[in-house]
């Protein structure tokens, strides 16, 4: 199984992958998993914040991220 994003579309896909004889990869099975993997996304770094009250992650070509845990009324 491969994760991918469409360019047009911008919607994250998860699926197969085959390459035809020109070199081309192309999709099959592939389905939309773009909310459930954002909430994943986000529920990780959510849970990686509790620990130091922020989360971040670099990479390579695209930039960085930064996710900062504001803290619930009382917590300290």
């Amino acid at each position: 199984m491969k994760f991918g994003t469409s360019l047009l579309s911008n919607k994250i896909y998860a699926g197969n992958t085959r390459i035809n004889k020109d070199g081309i990869e192309l999709w099959t099975k592939k389905t939309d998993v773009t909310d459930e993997v954002v909430k994943a996304v986000f529920e990780h770094m959510y849970n990686e914040a509790k620990k130091t009250g922020t989360y971040e992650v670099s990479i390579k070509g695209f930039g960085k991220m930064t996710f900062v845990r504001e803290k619930k009324d009382g917590e300290k």
